[in-house]
């Protein structure tokens, strides 16, 4: 059996999250989508969800949790780490997989599940047009991500 967790609530969570993100309004609202769904006390709208998994090492502390709608939740399961990261500040799915792919690109994310898969894309791209095509293809990228990218960058190293 495993030890009994006790995880702080979700007002606390929000408190400490407050002043600190900015798409926030009270602790009903997803912090990666903004979604403040009507309140249902029988039905807690959001969840409290941990950043980096207990199984990977997180813990239970305010600054391992934040608050996601059931399907934001759902999502987040699936990343970790750096991916996690960029996922939560994303405002869409594309420029979350590009600026993943830029990451990867850089050498900055060598440890992802989908090192094979990009290199994979990569590769097909580069044999497919050409290897100079594929750097225009990369800048362009890095231009329309800049602003999401430089957030990433500056989160990072606060």
């Amino acid at each position: 059996m495993g030890r009994k967790r006790k995880m702080p609530s979700r007002e606390k969570i929000f408190k400490h999250w407050e002043n600190k993100l900015n798409n926030i309004t009270n602790n009903n609202t997803c912090f990666k989508c903004g979604v403040t769904p009507f309140f249902n006390k029988k039905n807690i709208i959001v969840d409290r969800a941990h950043i980096l998994a207990v199984c990977e090492g997180g813990t239970d502390d305010l600054n391992n949790l934040h608050l996601l709608c059931k399907s934001c939740h759902r999502e987040s399961e699936a990343y970790s780490g750096v991916e996690y990261d960029l996922w939560f500040t994303s405002r869409n799915k594309e420029e979350f997989a590009t600026s993943l792919f830029l990451l990867w690109e850089k050498g900055e994310i060598e440890d992802t599940p989908l090192n094979k898969y990009f290199k994979k894309i990569k590769s097909n791209f580069i044999n497919k047009y050409s290897k100079q095509f594929y750097e225009c293809q990369m800048l362009d990228y890095s231009i329309q991500n800049k602003l999401h990218l430089d957030n990433y960058y500056k989160n990072k190293y606060i």
